[in-house]
């Protein structure tokens, strides 16, 4: 799936699922300051499928590693 939106933090609340691990499910709860223009926002996901620790991606990270996964929310 290709990712498009205008501002990131309106993906906020939005789930996503990986079908390439095994089902997992992530939630992303919040946006923080961009690193670099390059790399951009830091965004803080939380797993729905284990119980694992939250965990954070940078927006260019986010763009390429979640094209291998479907937004079912």
């Amino acid at each position: 799936m290709r990712i498009s939106y205008t501002n990131v933090e309106e993906l906020i609340g939005s789930v996503w699922k990986f079908n390439n691990s095994g089902g997992c499910e992530v939630e992303l709860i919040s946006v923080g300051k961009a690193v670099s223009k390059v790399s951009g926002k830091v965004l803080i996901f939380r797993h729905l499928t284990y119980d694992k620790p939250n965990f954070a991606t940078n927006e260019a990270d986010f763009k390429r590693s979640f094209n291998w996964a479907d937004r079912i929310k």
